[in-house]
């Protein structure tokens, strides 16, 4: 007899986060075939698995699994709980969804949430304000905006906070790569939960040593190197940086 699972209850944010960590990843690097996997994060409660959070490590007391692709597969290897997804836009994703050992999925469409604008109340309007005292100034600045808009091209606000990016850095020394990195923008005191460096397809974990700022020396045997950092926080996006480095000695 197949063992099925209740249908999960996503939390919002997740979904809404792995939808973007699917169009990153196959963005990143296009072209090449690469996936994803990790763990979903939760519990199990009265009605089913509740998943609040997911990992890029296997967790040992994870309530499933999670992986990207580039096509959704017809089946999944790993028995139990599996959310398998695949980029569509940037705000969107398709997502198959096992709940047993191998049933037939349930197929989902997640969606990235953005941000909506605020709208504003105007204040109460006074009961000794009159009207007509008011046009001769709404003529003045009609005017003047007018005047400006045509000396001054329409820019996006300058008053926005900057948003926190990581760039990558390669240099070639005495046979070695020397690849350096730097976090900039406000750096988040959110505690760490990953930090890998793709190396083509060697990953490295640089959890227990990683820092807004670092460098770590390469080795290499292949001419062309594709790099990639991905240092993830709680409660914060995915920083990710690629580069590319083609050693100009090897023929």
């Amino acid at each position: 007899m197949t063992a099925t699972l209740p249908a999960p209850v996503l939390a919002p944010e997740v979904q809404s986060q792995l939808c973007q960590l699917a169009f990153q990843t196959f963005t990143a690097k296009p072209g090449e075939g690469e996936s994803r996997t990790g763990s979903l994060l939760g519990k199990t409660g009265p009605n089913g698995p509740e998943i609040t959070g997911y990992s890029d490590a296997i967790e040992p007391h994870a309530i499933g699994r999670w992986s990207i692709h580039r096509r959704l597969p017809k089946h999944v290897d790993t028995g139990g709980l599996h959310i398998a997804i695949a980029p569509i836009t940037i705000h969107h994703a398709s997502a198959l969804i096992w709940t047993g050992d191998h049933p037939t999925p349930t197929s989902f469409t997640f969606r990235s949430e953005t941000p909506k604008i605020p709208t504003r109340t105007p204040p109460p309007e006074s009961k000794h304000s009159h009207t007509q005292n008011w046009w001769p100034v709404l003529a003045a600045t009609v005017l003047l905006l007018l005047l400006a808009a045509s000396f001054w091209p329409v820019s996006a606000s300058v008053e926005d906070a900057p948003l926190p990016h990581v760039t990558l850095n390669l240099q070639s020394t005495k046979g070695a790569v020397r690849v350096h990195w730097r976090e900039s923008g406000p750096i988040s005191t959110e505690r760490l939960q990953s930090a890998t460096l793709t190396v083509n397809q060697d990953q490295l974990d640089l959890l227990e040593q990683y820092q807004p700022t670092g460098e770590l020396t390469l080795r290499p045997s292949a001419k062309e190197l594709v790099v990639t950092l991905r240092v993830r926080r709680a409660n914060q996006p995915l920083l990710q940086q690629t580069i590319t480095y083609i050693d100009p000695r090897k023929r």
